[in-house]
């Protein structure tokens, strides 16, 4: 398996953009044929978030071809006793494609976002898991936390 994982920059809108339709597809029952808009509305979020300074990416790459993709978004947050960090991570999009699933190489992809922390401040990483996902992100130390309460905002 010759696959090379490397952090996305500007120019890799457009592929952030495809896998995250790709992972939304693989997730999501009613993303078969995105809405054109829906499309539209994730490339400004990608680019608003990427120029920002809040948005980074890792792409997966075999012989030229994304094979997957994680993906973090960053919010800040003041300084607690406990660490240093004064960001929490957000990890969206994590995807790999069905053909390359179960080779190491979504491993490869979290292992390579979780070795940004110090480097991007993160003084803690969150996810939703998939059923499929949750193993790989309880072997690396992710655990459910009963801490948090949520709401949907106005309608």
């Amino acid at each position: 398996m010759d696959v090379v994982v490397r952090r996305a920059d500007r120019a890799d809108g457009a592929e952030v953009v495809r896998q995250r339709l790709a992972f939304l597809s693989a997730v999501r029952d009613d993303m078969a044929e995105p809405n054109p808009a829906f499309v539209v509305s994730t490339r400004q979020f990608v680019d608003d978030e990427v120029a920002a300074g809040r948005m980074h990416s890792w792409l997966a790459e075999e012989d030229g071809s994304c094979v997957g993709i994680v993906s973090i978004l960053l919010w800040s947050r003041p300084p607690r006793p406990h660490d240093r960090g004064t960001r929490d991570a957000y990890i969206i999009n994590m995807y790999v494609v069905p053909e390359h699933q179960g080779n190491g190489v979504g491993r490869r992809l979290l292992d390579a976002c979780l070795a940004a922390a110090d480097e991007l401040g993160v003084g803690k990483f969150f996810l939703h898991a998939t059923d499929d996902g949750r193993p790989l992100y309880e072997s690396t130390g992710f655990a459910t936390n009963a801490n948090w309460l949520e709401r949907p905002g106005a309608s």
